[in-house]
């Protein structure tokens, strides 16, 4: 348990929410606790989910809908473009099928939101080197927390209960991208607990010691960045 306090303190993304509603801040807490329990077999797996749903219909309710098979009018000039080389060429009607149908266009449009919700740069390091036009970035977790995520997640992927907090958010977020006000909340539990797990299999006083001293002193850097102190 007092490693995901580690995870919970040394997190950006929950301040973030915090300062945006009370209400979700503490559904994304206690989903994370609820999640870390009954990956443990401390808790009902079913209180973990509800908490994980919840947050996600807090993602759906806070993100504009917007149509997967619309273009948008520099995205039918480009088309257009597209379809006159083909026209070039003996292929004209490939071209019809790669630039020009809609089932295309939704399905590229499905890949393009799930590759921008799994990418690990938009949560530990503020969406850098792909920062995002019309996006607010922050850095959701300390990048010096990246390293114990993926330990934790790649130790428990065949955890189930593990894998839905991943894949139920990751559904939606597919179809709605991540561009809501509450961006990726859906996956907050997710993100935690794995990083605590990760935390979690450090054994050795000493190294314990000093992985928190670092992170003291990333959260402290954070915070001058951030104008918290």
């Amino acid at each position: 348990m007092g490693w995901l306090l580690v995870a919970l303190g040394f997190n950006n993304w929950a301040l973030h929410l915090l300062g945006q509603s009370l209400f979700v801040f503490f559904v994304s807490v206690i989903g994370a606790f609820a999640l870390y329990l009954a990956i443990n077999k401390k808790l009902n797996k079913a209180v973990a989910i509800f908490f994980v749903g919840a947050l996600v219909l807090f993602q759906v309710y806070t993100t504009p809908l917007s149509s997967l098979s619309e273009r948008s009018n520099d995205e039918i000039r480009v088309r257009d473009e597209r379809l006159s080389y083909y026209a070039q060429t003996a292929t004209p009607r490939m071209g019809h099928y790669l630039e020009n149908r809609s089932e295309l266009l939704v399905l590229n449009r499905v890949k393009s939101n799930f590759f921008e919700a799994i990418d690990i740069n938009n949560y530990f390091f503020a969406g850098h080197p792909r920062e995002r036009v019309g996006v607010d970035e922050t850095e959701k977790l300390s990048f010096v927390l990246l390293p114990f995520f993926l330990i934790g997640f790649f130790t428990n992927y065949k955890n189930k209960l593990l894998l839905a907090s991943l894949l139920l958010p990751l559904a939606f977020l597919a179809i709605m991208g991540t561009r809501g006000s509450l961006g990726s909340v859906g996956l907050f539990p997710f993100i935690v607990v794995a990083t605590a797990e990760g935390l979690r299999r450090i054994r050795r006083g000493q190294i314990k010691i000093a992985v928190l001293a670092f992170l003291i002193i990333v959260f402290i850097q954070i915070g001058l960045y951030e104008g918290i102190f």
